[in-house]
């Protein structure tokens, strides 16, 4: 096979793989709600549509500053922290409690609910997932986000929102191109490096 050929299979497959995975997708967005993710989760929704709740993610809430909208027919249902400035659909909601990445939050769902999941397809970045690398990104991932988490005051006191910004929009952009089976070293890289200049604002912030 020449290199024109291998293009077009890999090109083929990646259209393949990205149908299985937006099919996996729509189908957990069709069959459950945030709604039900919150109840699984302990939260006590009185009703399923628009409701205030006590955010579980920014410690003590004795006044709930989260609320939860139900599908319009426009978007899906979803859920917004007015503290923690984050919105959340049912996967991104139950991966925020879990954990994990993206395809172990899929394969949890998929379990909880009793979801079918679709064939997986040849190649997938599910099968790929098996390589030794995956397992350690995923722990440097854990790592970051902790790190994160922790860093989030230190951003804060300083008012310097950008930054935590641009902290956990680069997290999330190496999970979603370590999701895809792009450059698993090179993911490996960035995190490393995103774990470090975390450390080092949060030891700064304590000197």
């Amino acid at each position: 096979m020449d290199n024109y050929q291998r293009a077009l299979a890999d090109d083929l497959a990646n259209r393949v793989r990205k149908e299985w995975l937006r099919s996996r997708v729509q189908q957990i967005h069709e069959r459950i709600t945030v709604h039900e993710v919150l109840r699984r989760h302990g939260i006590d929704l009185k009703t399923d549509g628009e409701e205030q709740f006590s955010c579980p993610f920014h410690g003590e809430d004795h006044k709930p500053s989260a609320r939860v909208y139900p599908a319009d027919g426009t978007q899906r249902s979803g859920a917004w922290c007015f503290v923690c400035r984050e919105r959340w659909d049912a996967i991104t909601l139950w991966r925020k409690y879990a954990g994990g990445s993206f395809f172990e939050t899929l394969n949890q769902i998929e379990h909880a609910f009793g979801i079918e999941t679709p064939e997986t397809p040849q190649g997938s970045p599910a099968e790929r997932s098996a390589d030794p690398r995956s397992e350690l990104l995923n722990q440097l991932l854990e790592t970051c986000e902790a790190r994160l988490t922790t860093a989030r005051e230190v951003y804060r006191a300083r008012k310097d929102l950008t930054g935590f910004l641009s902290a956990g929009s680069l997290l999330d952009k190496i999970r979603y191109r370590s999701s895809r089976g792009q450059d698993l070293d090179q993911a490996i890289a960035m995190t490393r490096q995103l774990i470090d200049k975390l450390g080092e604002r949060i030891r700064c912030h304590d000197v």
